[in-house]
């Protein structure tokens, strides 16, 4: 029985020959072109759109969408699609939204009410590493790494979303630093991602990217507790390497070794097998063939189709070394160049290198070349699927192939990025300043409202008891007026004022007739032996509207050395009295007497 393993010398000469169809063989039926990929089915699975984040990634091969649910701090996949693109043409953000619209996409995952986060490309980001001193207070932070950034590399905030994030701790020439992470994104691409969204009517909650959103995944497997892990990504011109310490990226590079690298060794290789194999001309010599036997095209659809050799439930049904032989020399410039950024990382960041490498994307389901790498580098190699996050449980059948699987890992970073919000390139540090100031006042305006409120409150408290005191006021008011026998009318209280008014003038013209005879009487009790009264005159004022005032003239006798003493007594006594106020003098002289020397006095008093 034939062997029909495209891993086999035999075949693979078959098809370097042209002699044997590529899409005829078992395994690599599925390579011919990566493009034809069936469209993964969503399941249906009933989801809370309010608490689903959705994650879109768009590329050449398709669009690949993935739908996590967040419930009670559980994460578990919802939903997932592929859409595979069957065109000729490259697929990118312009030209998706026929593929969405098509296959209703917005509806079918609910996006108008959910999340929904975007994945740019990783090429469209530029990564690097600023350090400031400890030393600068947590207000001064952003300038000093902008200006640290900016003195790195230039850039034009008008043309790209900047940002920043801590990395950790570190000692540069013996002072404490701080690192931190800084990225830019062109604007352009940020535009081209939300005019996409607006076109599908539904809202952008935001943007990432693999390298700044990888860190979701591994922290869901926990891979990052021991160490520094490198992430490998091989694209398809070239590949990246992101290292990553506490789940947050802390060095990137990309390397010049991608898939094309590996269709130039199969391109290359064949030719060796064919010149091998064909007959030698009669001189003995070898027989020359052009590198260019097979043509990049059917390179790449063979390389695909060992890539895809996991088709079964896991990534060992068949295993396949083979091919190792055609792209070593690829494999080796990979790991060659993987060493070489570990070793400048080790130099420039001053931290242990990487304990683990992780690959991602299509690569990593051809586990011989995963095995090659992590055994050149004597390090424990593993492979990131999407699908088996120890943390994201799944609600809904997953697609067997891991070659289907590992295509999603953009879209499930994308759909996890939701918790996040240090990785979402909508908003850039300036931004999250702002945020931050409005989160700030919005703190103080509220702890304002509150303080007010209490105050109110305590107002209230104090007004509602007065109003309580008040009312019982009232109340034994209205008790003690309902104790008279006669009910008092305004015309009643109109009478007894005019009847309190006459009294009042009855009182007062008496008050004026007898006011003389209580002065004269107030006059001679305060009058001592020792002043003589010879007359008192008596004022009424002008019209009687004026207190009136009373003129004593008297002598003071006695003792001569004593007499200005008695005056002065007598004056104070004058001005102690009810019914008296202001005494002055008005005249005051010495005259010989009968009796010897004695004053002569006339004293002016006010009647009260």
């Amino acid at each position: 029985m034939p062997n029909k393993d495209i891993s086999s010398t035999d075949n693979l000469l078959e098809i370097i020959r042209g002699k044997k169809d590529l899409t005829q063989d078992v395994v690599g039926q599925a390579g011919k072109d990566i493009r034809i990929r069936r469209t993964s089915a969503v399941t249906s699975v009933v989801f809370d759109p309010g608490k689903t984040t959705v994650g879109l990634s768009v590329a050449k091969e398709g669009i690949h969408v993935f739908a996590v649910e967040r419930v009670h701090a559980v994460k578990r996949l919802v939903a997932y699609r592929f859409l595979a693109n069957n065109t000729d043409r490259d697929l990118d953000w312009d030209t998706a939204y026929d593929m969405l619209s098509k296959e209703n996409i917005v509806a079918t995952f609910q996006m108008k009410k959910t999340r929904n986060w975007a994945i740019l490309a990783s090429d469209s980001i530029d990564f690097w590493n600023v350090s400031i001193p400890r030393s600068v207070d947590s207000k001064g932070i952003p300038n000093a790494v902008y200006w640290a950034a900016k003195k790195k590399k230039t850039f034009d905030e008008a043309e790209v979303v900047f940002d920043y994030y801590f990395i950790d701790k570190c000692t540069e020439k013996g002072i404490d630093k701080n690192r931190f992470g800084a990225y830019a994104v062109p604007r352009t691409k940020m535009r081209e991602v939300q005019a996409l969204y607006d076109k599908l009517g539904v809202s952008l909650s935001g943007i990432a990217t693999f390298p700044l959103c990888a860190g979701n995944l591994l922290g869901q497997t926990g891979t990052t507790d021991n160490g520094i892990v490198a992430v490998v990504d091989v694209k398809s011109q070239w590949s990246r390497i992101d290292l990553y310490h506490k789940n947050a990226l802390a060095f990137s590079r990309r390397i010049k070794t991608g898939e094309v690298s590996f269709v130039d060794a199969i391109r290359e290789h064949s030719a060796m097998l064919l010149t091998q194999d064909e007959e030698t001309p009669d001189d003995g010599s070898p027989k020359v063939v052009a590198p260019n036997t097979m043509t990049d095209q059917e390179a790449l659809a063979l390389l695909h189709a060992y890539f895809q050799q996991g088709q079964g439930e896991t990534l060992e049904e068949n295993p396949s070394t083979d091919i190792m032989e055609f792209i070593e020399p690829a494999a080796r410039r990979l790991v060659s160049q993987i060493e070489r950024t570990f070793a400048y990382f080790r130099t420039t960041m001053q931290i242990p290198a990487p304990v683990k490498l992780v690959f991602v994307g299509r690569l990593a389901n051809f586990t011989p070349l995963v095995n090659y790498v992590g055994a050149q580098l004597d390090m424990e190699a593993e492979i990131l699927d999407p699908f088996a996050l120890p943390g994201l449980s799944v609600a809904t059948p997953i697609p067997k192939s891991p070659w289907d699987r590992f295509g999603y890992a953009d879209a499930c970073a994308a759909a996890l990025s939701s918790s996040d919000p240090a990785s979402n390139l909508l908003h850039g540090f300036r931004d999250r300043i702002r945020d931050k100031r409005l989160a700030s006042l919005h703190k103080k305006m509220a702890m304002g409202f509150v303080v007010l409120l209490a105050a109110l409150l305590v107002v209230f408290a104090w007004a509602s008891k007065e109003r309580r005191h008040k009312v019982a006021e009232y109340h034994s008011l209205e008790q003690e007026l309902a104790s008279y026998p006669e009910k008092i009318t305004p015309t009643g209280t109109r009478n007894l004022l005019a009847a309190v008014k006459d009294r009042h003038d009855y009182l007062q013209k008496y008050r004026q007739r007898f006011e003389p005879v209580a002065a004269f009487a107030e006059i001679a009790t305060l009058t001592p032996h020792t002043i003589e009264i010879s007359s008192i005159l008596t004022s009424n004022g002008e019209n009687g509207d004026k207190p009136g005032s009373l003129i004593i003239d008297g002598y003071v006798t006695g003792e001569s050395g004593m007499q200005d003493s008695y005056l002065s007594n007598y004056i104070v006594m004058l001005d102690k009295s009810p019914l008296f106020t202001s005494p002055e003098i008005q005249r005051r002289e010495m005259e010989q007497g009968g009796n010897g020397d004695t004053i002569h006095f006339v004293v002016s008093v006010t009647m009260s």
